[in-house]
């Protein structure tokens, strides 16, 4: 159906960049995102497959910033 949840970079000329595309479908909301040190953490929910989960995403910022 071409929905996802995706972590995207927004340049300052107003560019999106997608960066990740993360497990989800259906309802997905209420992410939480922090960066500590060298890497990222995120949480957010998802209602796919019959059932809401609360995911968590740990990645190196390098990881995703060389994806530039």
């Amino acid at each position: 159906n071409g929905q996802r949840t995706a972590l995207a970079l927004i340049k300052l000329n107003g560019s999106l960049q997608q960066l990740a595309v993360l497990e989800s479908g259906g309802d997905t909301s209420y992410p939480g995102l922090l960066i500590e040190g060298e890497r990222l953490l995120m949480s957010y929910y998802s209602g796919h497959d019959d059932k809401t989960k609360v995911y968590f995403l740990e990645t190196p910022l390098e990881a995703l910033l060389s994806r530039r």
